[in-house]
């Protein structure tokens, strides 16, 4: 809705969001994914707001500072963020860089201090150990997928084995997907060249995100110990809900 989404949108993109069973279970186990999520989205709807104010920018920042306190993937909600003022930044937009520094203030103190107190105390600034466990990138690449698709609900382990849930929700995605092929039939080809071609703005940042943190942990998998696991993504499920609005909305 602080988008301009129509309610009845906004309502659906709730829905479908409220749908994925991780989120119940993170609550009930009392994990940070659900605060963490909350969070970047509460940065990203401060960001979207008609008028960008100083209280804004800080406010937003604040919340991206409490969401890398929950969980350091909050490094990559900045980092897309921080792709977008660049952007803005190299464009020669008026009060980009001021607006920047507004926002970056508090979350940078706050990466800063962290880090530093992890080198303090263990001698490493993310806190673990440093044990080598890199995974080829093959592999990571197929980690990932997995991942997505336990949380989407398109197991492949399931799938094979005849799961009514899953095999429901495949053939529901396959009627959408047939929909979406009609409706892009009417669509011009200018119109989706001006997706590719249209200057990155903040309302860029949501797809900006699920593209950073995508490549961000399949490159983690490849190059050092951590390993991806299906929580690590959800984060990123409301943002690519966003992000489809916005590709629809644009395009019909």
């Amino acid at each position: 809705l602080r988008m301009g989404r129509k309610p009845a949108t906004a309502l659906l993109l709730a829905i479908i969001w409220l749908c994925f069973p991780m989120n119940w279970g993170n609550v009930q186990e009392s994990q940070t994914d659900i605060l963490f999520t909350a969070m970047t989205l509460g940065s990203f709807v401060l960001l979207m707001q008609p008028t960008i104010t100083t209280r804004n920018l800080l406010l937003s920042g604040l919340c991206a500072a409490v969401a890398f306190s929950l969980r350091y993937a909050g490094v990559f909600w900045l980092m897309a963020v921080g792709l977008i003022f660049s952007a803005s930044i190299l464009q020669r937009q008026k009060a980009a860089f001021q607006q920047s520094v507004l926002y970056f203030v508090v979350p940078v103190t706050m990466v800063a201090i962290l880090f530093l107190r992890n080198k303090m105390l263990v001698g490493d600034i993310k806190g673990g150990n440093n044990n080598s466990g890199a995974q080829p990138f093959v592999f990571s690449v197929m980690e990932a997928y997995y991942c997505l698709s336990r949380i989407t609900g398109l197991d492949q382990d399931a799938l094979l084995r005849g799961h009514f849930a899953e095999l429901l929700f495949a053939a529901g995605l396959v009627i959408l997907l047939c929909i979406a092929a009609l409706f892009g039939q009417s669509v011009h080809r200018s119109e989706f060249r001006s997706l590719f071609t249209s200057p990155m703005t903040l309302k860029s940042t949501a797809s900006l995100y699920v593209v950073v943190s995508i490549a961000a942990l399949i490159w983690l998998e490849t190059m050092s110990s951590i390993h991806v696991s299906p929580r690590m993504f959800l984060p990123v499920i409301p943002f690519a809900l966003i992000s489809a609005a916005e590709l629809i909305s644009r395009l019909y």
